[in-house]
């Protein structure tokens, strides 16, 4: 595993480039009235949830660098103890971090809903057209 000043910028550059690859998928599209469209609503509230958990994974990163909370996140495995830290926000930072999973479980839950209405919307609009052509 890296450590130090390369990994750290890695991190950063990474979750900047991933904010603003989910921005433009959430507020960038051509059609107009495209994202009023169910489906698309879902895809953007999962590019929305994604951006926050980068935003939210940057923060804890830059206060565990500056702060001393490295230690505190990497205590141990699935129970391990997290010491004691000084100010609250800290520690929901941690644990933010640690749950992190969470965030991402909703993200992809949303992507599959949206994914599955424009599918089912799809094959809708093709049978439409395929009974007009008989």
């Amino acid at each position: 595993m890296r450590t130090g000043l390369s990994s750290y910028l890695q991190h950063i550059v990474s979750c900047l480039l991933f904010i603003v690859a989910m921005g433009m998928l959430a507020f960038r599209r051509r059609e107009p009235g495209a994202m009023n469209e169910r489906g698309w609503r879902f895809i953007r509230y999962s590019a929305g949830v994604l951006i926050l958990w980068s935003m939210a994974s940057l923060l804890v990163r830059y206060f565990g660098r500056r702060h001393g909370m490295v230690e505190a996140m990497n205590a141990g495995g699935w129970s391990g103890p997290i010491r004691q830290l000084d100010g609250s926000m800290e520690r929901v930072l941690v644990y933010l971090d640690k749950m992190d999973h969470v965030a991402l479980l909703s993200a992809v839950l949303l992507l599959y809903f949206g994914l599955r209405i424009l599918l089912d919307q799809a094959r809708e609009s093709r049978e439409s057209v395929v009974e007009r052509r008989s």
